[in-house]
């Protein structure tokens, strides 16, 4: 398994008692959509896979994750700030409406006529028009809106967006 073939789902945060199970903060439930047996965990630059013994939501986009062979404080300590990450030859195709663009967290955004534009950190939906916010590669952070007129393609398992951006709009949120 290589980079190409997996997508950062989050990052563990905590270890939750003594018997193993860790804490993850998720940019992407997938575990809301997709069939999972196992994930990669990045130890020492590689990605390692580990089984998923149990999942429990937590609230406030985190999880309680119980892994296979991994048995105590000590061994999940081996995982604590490790960046998760899912095969995205698991995720299933969905049907999209306009307002489910939560998922784009983590999504690679593009536009037809300038290139790339940065990855998506956070998804407002709670305005009457969503935003994407995208920090682009100089660090800078931008909104986009999302319409289904300005989405030119939509590739959920490379992860990327292209968008046909109005002329302008990078530049005022610089």
């Amino acid at each position: 398994m290589n980079e190409n073939d997996v997508f950062k789902i989050g990052q563990v945060v905590k270890i939750h008692g003594v018997k193993g199970k860790v804490e993850m903060a998720y940019t992407d439930d997938v575990f809301a959509y997709a069939d999972y047996d196992y994930l990669f965990f990045r130890l020492d630059g590689l990605l390692v896979p580990f089984y998923v013994e149990s999942y429990v939501p937590k609230g406030g986009n985190r999880a309680l994750l119980k892994l296979e062979d991994v048995d105590d404080a000590d061994e999940a300590k081996n995982l604590l700030d490790a960046d998760v990450y899912f095969p995205k030859d698991m995720i299933p195709e969905r049907e999209r409406t306009e307002d489910s663009w939560d998922f784009l967290a983590g999504f690679k955004v593009y536009d037809i006529n300038r290139g790339y534009v940065g990855e998506v950190t956070a998804v407002n939906t709670l305005s009457a028009n969503t935003l994407l916010f995208v920090e682009t590669e100089k660090g800078n952070e931008v909104m986009i809106p999302v319409h289904p007129e300005l989405v030119k393609e939509f590739d959920e398992k490379k992860r990327e967006l292209v968008m046909d951006l109005p002329e302008g709009l990078l530049m005022l949120n610089e």
